[in-house]
């Protein structure tokens, strides 16, 4: 993990198996940035599967200026990351014909 993503920033363990990702990369678009990270998160996930099929990373992305200080923002993130997890989990919904 740290080697694919050592150009944007740098990766900290928070936790047994949480990390935190701190991003050293500006961007005139956050919506450019978030689709960035989106896609090197899932490149990084498929290179994990393919050791650990079952295994799979949850992540919440957050700007620092979206929080008063940085526990704000680690609360923000935490609560995003768990809102994947469960959107990962829930079975996808196809509707009737």
């Amino acid at each position: 993990m740290k080697q694919r993503i050592r150009h944007l920033g740098e990766v900290f363990r928070h936790g047994g198996d949480e990390f935190v990702w701190v991003i050293n990369k500006t961007s005139s678009s956050n919506t450019n940035l978030n689709t960035e990270l989106t896609t090197i998160i899932g490149e990084i996930e498929k290179s994990i599967q393919e050791s650990w099929p079952t295994v799979g990373i949850s992540y919440g992305i957050v700007n620092g200026q979206e929080g008063q200080n940085h526990n704000s923002v680690l609360e923000k993130a935490d609560r995003l990351m768990y809102e994947h997890k469960v959107a990962k989990k829930s079975p996808i919904q196809t509707p009737l014909a």
